[in-house]
């Protein structure tokens, strides 16, 4: 096994997560960081709040979620 044919299964691994993570097609987008982590997020329609985070996906696969609507106005 090759150095690339690692980082591609590490790829597909993220691909899967970031799927299942990601909402219905037009409610989410994702954001891919030049160290490789995969963010996905709600955008939002104020400008007080313009993105939701919710969750990030490591290079190799790793979710971390975060709880949305933690704060909501009252």
């Amino acid at each position: 096994m090759q150095v690339g044919d690692f980082e591609r299964r590490e790829r597909d691994a993220q691909r899967e997560v970031v799927d299942q993570v990601l909402p219905d097609t037009g409610e989410g987008s994702v954001l891919r960081l030049s160290s490789g982590e995969v963010l996905v997020y709600d955008d939002g329609d104020n400008m007080r709040r313009p993105v939701t985070l919710r969750a990030a996906v490591m290079p190799d696969g790793e979710l971390l979620e975060f709880e949305t609507n933690r704060f909501e106005r009252a």
